[in-house]
């Protein structure tokens, strides 16, 4: 049984949350958006009701939040001209998670180990986002270019795995 977690202690059989998001999608021109999404899911008995935070407040206080973390992570520091650096580099190392100074954290061996984990996670998602691509391609000019996509990302996640060790 596969099972859907977005918001703790709050669990959706996948099933159950695929074929809602596919009903929605075809009511509305074959197009799946957000916001049509929550307008569906707003009714306390709707099926996906329960994957969202309905207090105002607190859902207001989760979206500042995420627009803190975007903030943070959108801010870059110019070096020599037209290149730029990240700022700060989101940490993660034991129970605790903040952003550090990336400068601060390259001295730091657990805060550069755990920038490291981060980057081999977007490595794995983009590794796995182009096969998704590739298992559903029938072009077969297309599935040539998702694998030249998916060699270059596993030798990025090979090089970053040499770096982290």
């Amino acid at each position: 049984m596969h099972s859907l977690s977005v918001r703790p202690h709050q669990i959706l059989h996948a099933q159950v949350a695929g074929d809602e998001l596919e009903r929605i999608r075809r009511a509305n021109g074959d197009r799946l958006e957000a916001k049509q999404v929550v307008v569906e899911a707003r009714p306390p008995g709707a099926p996906l009701h329960d994957m969202f935070t309905w207090d105002d407040s607190e859902a207001a206080e989760q979206f500042r939040l995420r627009e803190a973390r975007t903030l943070i992570r959108s801010v870059r520091i110019l070096v020599g001209g037209s290149k730029s650096e990240p700022a700060y580099v989101n940490v993660k190392i034991e129970d605790a998670q903040y952003y550090q100074s990336t400068r601060v954290a390259i001295r730091n061996k657990d805060e550069w180990q755990s920038a490291l984990r981060g980057v081999q996670a977007n490595v794995a998602a983009a590794q796995q986002g182009v096969v998704d691509l590739l298992g559903m391609v029938t072009n077969p000019r297309k599935q040539e270019r998702l694998k030249n996509a998916r060699r270059a990302i596993r030798a990025a996640g090979t090089a970053v795995g040499h770096i982290a060790a």
